[in-house]
């Protein structure tokens, strides 16, 4: 008998795989029987509770995609103590773990700011389930109405949270705004970080297309999506499941369909609270001094001179490098924006414009288009420079640079201060421009 398995080993190691492995693993629970998969998280405060909104791929063998149309994606919400109590309670209702391998968005409500948000962070940092490339989001409102539209996108906007904010971190942020690098911008001095903003509104063209109407006397039939809300018998968690039906049944009924909006806009946080807002023109701004960004437009106005008239020029930044310095003169930090850009014109309104001006090959960066250039990105870094002082937030990087290169001077220079904190105020902003046309 040894002879014969000596001889015949491969064929009796796949006779023991049939009888013994093979059985187990027809038993085995599929994974998604045990797992939810949850795309994104949303934190909201509810009286003295944590509502938390997961959004939920359900396994659809016929399903071609995820969201929207096809019902792939739900919005579930739970109330918790907390947010771990929150997870826990999410786990029972749904009756599977919640898993965060593909999670990569957590939106936050701005009432979280109020407090130092990182309380409801901690959750997050110390599971291993999530991995630390998910992007923190503020709602501009509700996190749950953010992820809630989110779920129920179709066609070209059905796509994650973090793929809406690719054009942020290219024009704007210059990268993404992780736990990682929110954590690592929150434990350094100067401790400020800009978070991205998103919110959810109604889409007015999808509004006319089905109604045939007057968009804005329509607006105020608008609704939330279809969502139930059901109270659990200990009081401790409530449900919503949003339904793939929901966009179908708005259309339908003639009222705007949900969208996730993004305006381009941020906010400051430092010390794990929100201390100023920034608009769209403002985070244009910060993009001219981020390192990180290539990109952006410049608008200049009221030119007169190299062949135009009281004109508008609207210039593409083609290409953008940052070159940010810093010196001491005497005691006195100087801190100076150096920026060397190619630019591009990319559109002209002006009311009687002549066939010179509309040569594509020209390089329009000369004489005084050239000098409204200057004056007009002084304006735009000293509106940054000015919020940046008003909150006391350094965003900036100031107090890296010369904590970096001028340690000894720099720690002096503090040391001198009655409030070291207030450094921004008591430091020389200056600017350069070294800017050339891409003809």
């Amino acid at each position: 008998m040894i002879e014969y398995i000596k001889k015949r080993k491969l064929f009796v190691m796949l006779i023991v795989f049939l009888f013994v492995l093979a059985p187990l693993s027809l038993i085995q629970k599929a994974e998604t029987d045990k797992v939810a998969v949850v795309t994104a998280i949303g934190l909201d405060l509810q009286e003295e509770n944590i509502l938390l909104s997961a959004n939920i791929v359900v396994p659809n063998s016929g399903a071609s995609g995820g969201g929207g149309t096809d019902g792939t994606v739900k919005t579930v919400c739970v109330l918790g103590e907390d947010v771990s109590t929150a997870f826990t309670n999410l786990s029972i209702l749904i009756g599977k773990m919640p898993g965060l391998a593909h999670c990569d968005a957590v939106v936050l409500n701005k009432e979280l700011f109020k407090d130092n948000v990182t309380k409801y962070l901690d959750f997050f940092v110390r599971t291993n389930n999530l991995t630390s490339n998910a992007n923190i989001i503020v709602a501009d409102k509700e996190a749950r109405s953010v992820l809630e539209t989110s779920a129920e996108q179709k066609g070209v906007r059905a796509v994650s949270l973090s793929k809406i904010l690719l054009v942020n971190n290219e024009y704007t942020l210059g990268e993404e705004a992780n736990i990682d690098t929110f954590y690592e911008k929150y434990f350094t001095k100067p401790s400020a970080s800009i978070l991205p903003v998103l919110n959810e509104g109604d889409s007015k063209v999808a509004e006319a297309q089905t109604t045939g109407g007057d968009t804005e006397q329509n607006s105020g039939n608008n609704q939330q999506s279809g969502s139930n809300n059901q109270q659990s018998s200990g009081g401790q968690s409530t449900s919503s499941i949003g339904g793939s039906g929901g966009g179908k049944e708005q259309s339908a009924s003639g009222r705007a369909e949900k969208i996730i909006k993004n305006n381009g806009q941020g906010v400051v946080v430092k010390n794990g609270q929100i201390k100023a807002v920034l608009d769209t023109n403002q985070m244009y701004d910060f993009n001219l001094i981020n390192p990180n960004t290539r990109k952006g437009h410049i608008r200049v106005s009221g030119v007169t001179g190299e062949g135009f008239s009281d004109a508008t020029l609207l210039f593409e930044i083609f290409d953008k490098r940052n070159k940010n310095t810093g010196m001491f003169l005497g005691d006195v930090p100087v801190f100076n924006f150096g920026l060397d850009l190619i630019v591009k014109l990319e559109e002209v309104v002006m009311d009687n414009i002549s066939i010179d001006n509309m040569t594509v090959v020209k390089d329009y960066v000369v004489g005084n288009i050239r000098a409204e250039l200057e004056r007009q990105l002084s304006r735009q870094i000293s509106v940054v420079v000015e919020l940046a002082k008003d909150t006391n937030t350094d965003f900036l990087g100031v107090y890296n640079y010369f904590y970096k290169f001028y340690n000894k001077s720099w720690k002096k220079f503090l040391s001198g201060l009655d409030n070291p904190d207030d450094y921004l105020k008591h430091i020389v902003f200056t600017c350069d421009f070294d800017i050339e046309g891409k003809i």
